[in-house]
């Protein structure tokens, strides 16, 4: 698989052990708007700050990652400590949780989740339902967008709100994706689900710009269609050669 996007994401050096010509993904991020809708069995399944006494400087995002046909809850914990020693001087601190359990040591460290508190009961049973999310709606992107990976923002929707956000193709180590699927797996299992799920229809002609599509058939800005300074030996090596 060729991997055409001038931004990298952690799994782009898997390219250097070989490459399937007959497989291109165009990483293309678009951010998009569906209308609202409601989760399997669900209506209210996200975590609620005022339930795990959350203080105001930490800030926890929650979004889904869909990846290859499988649906990924993650909550970001993105807070600000203080520097021992230093007043007024602060560290930004960024985790990513995929699990309820790496959550619940998180806010409780000292505790098991055997130990749960008895006010925290409800608490708990809300975020193992947030991570088991289950939803058609958002498993039908996959195919109705042609993209093997996008990110619903949880913290997007609203009463409000009339529509969800959703970004197609995002690079993925901006969410620490690597914890949950290495660099070679998720390389393959984007191969497989582009020549597999997704190639067995009719997909559309894709249209690209001009600098897209002369990058994609070799052009470089410095040496337009040439081979780079070093790569092909001058005329005295030629007759060398010979």
């Amino acid at each position: 698989m060729r991997i055409i996007d001038r931004r990298k994401d952690y799994y782009d050096g898997v390219q250097r052990n070989g490459q399937d010509p007959t497989c291109v993904f165009v990483r293309k991020t678009e951010d998009i708007e569906i209308p609202k809708f409601k989760f399997d069995g669900e209506d209210s399944i996200f975590p609620i700050r005022r339930e795990w006494n959350i203080p105001r400087h930490v800030g926890m995002h929650n979004y889904i990652i869909g990846f290859c046909g499988k649906l990924y809850p993650v909550m970001h914990d993105n807070r600000s400590v203080s520097r021992p020693g230093e007043y007024g001087m602060y560290d930004t601190i960024s985790h990513f949780y995929y699990t309820s359990e790496s959550v619940f040591k998180s806010m409780y460290p000292r505790l098991a989740k055997k130990e749960i508190p008895a006010d925290k009961k409800h608490a708990i049973n809300r975020l193992d339902r947030f991570f088991g999310t289950e939803s058609k709606v958002l498993c039908s992107l996959f195919e109705e967008h042609r993209v093997p990976c996008f990110v619903y923002d949880c913290d997007y929707m609203d009463y409000w709100n009339k529509t969800h956000k959703i970004t197609l193709n995002p690079l993925l180590n901006q969410f620490d994706f690597q914890k949950v699927v290495d660099p070679y797996q998720a390389f393959q299992k984007i191969h497989a689900f582009l020549s597999g799920v997704l190639g067995d229809k009719e997909m559309p002609m894709p249209v690209h710009d001009d600098e897209l599509m002369a990058e994609i058939h070799g052009f470089d800005r410095k040496t337009s269609f040439r081979a780079p300074k070093g790569s092909k030996p001058n005329r005295k090596n030629r007759k060398n050669l010979r």
